[in-house]
């Protein structure tokens, strides 16, 4: 039976490197009064839509219903939160603080001219205070908290199949660390020009796909110091340019490693690649770090599991978390088909996929066989103890 996913949402990346610091003390603060009265947020908000809901919670990993999730449409992000109150005074511009810390130490501001404003992103397992200013007036402090179970899915306008690779529970009382390390898809189009007939392409160009609403999240809300590029060379959509011409993120100030994994999602395939994310994976200067290939899926899927495995996750999640990006859109054109249909992501679980392999390894646990699997990349175990001294 699967066990129950019990991550709570708070709202992550909202309270990033955005947030501001509360007003000086020397500044005067409004004062609470019931002239602003918050609407409380009832229950334990959930931010998975009612199609996720009830794929994470029928028991086991199974493939998502084709007419649920066809590829071609995002069913992936997560369900925005809507916080109402109620003012007396007509006029006048709202200022709502978010925070996880009911001192507001690093809250969250949004402005609006209405009485309500949506919030996303939030993190799992987390307990959000919240406030409204109006002018001089200021409500009470009211307070909501989020789900435990994961996966933490992510809105990235743009972007698809976006998810926090923290969150989960890996024993112990421990989870691993949120608002560090996130897995989706690419941020520019790896072939904006198509295909011809006999599976040639017609040509590429950079193409930007992420928004600019997208990047503020990116940057602001996510606070991303690092893009790891998995996909092939020349699929990043920066084909033919000379050797020294220096690639760059879709995002400004964004810093961009491709590391090309030829297409494969065989880690024996891989082992030079799977180094050389992890020895990133253990400068904690590198972090938030952004990593994808191009619809997020299998690539992806391939070092989350290894990593998530190694921390101590559980399989039945790793699937779960693997599975999930079947609610992306990832039915992307490809050199046999330019109106493709549904894909089922199968690979990671079969005896060739990074399951099948890590559970080749020896070890009484499946972290310790995934130990003993990135050991096997030569990669150093002081290089994966640093890892999960950042992470957990």
């Amino acid at each position: 039976m699967k066990t129950k996913h019990c991550l709570i949402f708070l709202i992550p990346f909202l309270f990033a490197s955005c947030a501001k610091a509360p007003s000086s003390s020397s500044e005067s603060q409004p004062s609470a009064n019931d002239a602003i009265v918050l609407n409380e947020v009832s229950g334990i908000v959930d931010f998975h839509s009612p199609v996720q809901k009830d794929y994470l919670d029928g028991g086991i990993p199974e493939e998502i219903d084709h007419s649920i999730a066809d590829g071609k449409h995002e069913n992936s992000k997560p369900v925005p939160l809507n916080l109402s109150w109620e003012s007396t005074q007509e006029e006048g511009s709202f200022e709502v603080l978010l925070s996880e810390d009911p001192s507001f130490e690093k809250a969250k501001r949004l402005q609006t001219e209405s009485e309500n404003v949506e919030v996303s992103n939030l993190k799992l397992a987390t307990t959000y205070y919240w406030k409204v200013r109006q002018g001089g007036m200021e409500s009470a402090v009211s307070s909501f908290s989020t789900i435990g179970g994961g996966p933490r899915n992510l809105d990235v306008d743009g972007v698809t199949n976006v998810r926090d690779l923290g969150g989960w529970e890996v024993g112990g009382g421990k989870r691993i660390r949120q608002g560090l390390l996130y897995r989706g898809a690419r941020l520019n189009n790896s072939y904006p020009e198509g295909w011809t007939k006999d599976g040639g392409d017609l040509g590429y160009s950079f193409e930007k796909e992420i928004t600019e609403e997208g990047e503020k999240a990116f940057q602001e809300d996510l606070g991303i110091k690092t893009e790891i590029d998995l996909r092939l060379s020349q699929r990043n959509g920066y084909p033919g340019l000379p050797p020294e011409e220096e690639l760059f993120s879709a995002v400004d100030g964004v810093n961009y490693i491709p590391i090309p994994t030829g297409g494969s999602a065989n880690i024996n395939a891989c082992k030079e690649q799977i180094k050389q994310v992890f020895d990133l994976f253990a400068i904690e200067e590198n972090y938030p770090i952004y990593f994808h290939c191009n619809i997020g899926t299998d690539r992806t899927g391939m070092i989350a599991y290894l990593l998530n495995a190694f921390l101590g996750v559980n399989e039945i999640d790793l699937f779960y978390d693997y599975m999930f990006s079947n609610f992306g859109l990832i039915a992307v054109p490809n050199a046999y088909d330019s109106d493709p249909t549904y894909k089922d992501l199968t690979d990671l679980t079969k005896a060739s996929g990074a399951s099948g392999v890590v559970n080749s390894f020896s070890g009484t646990t499946l972290s310790e066989k995934a130990k003993n699997c990135l050991l096997s990349c030569e990669i150093e175990e002081s290089t994966l103890e640093k890892v999960r001294s950042i992470l957990l």
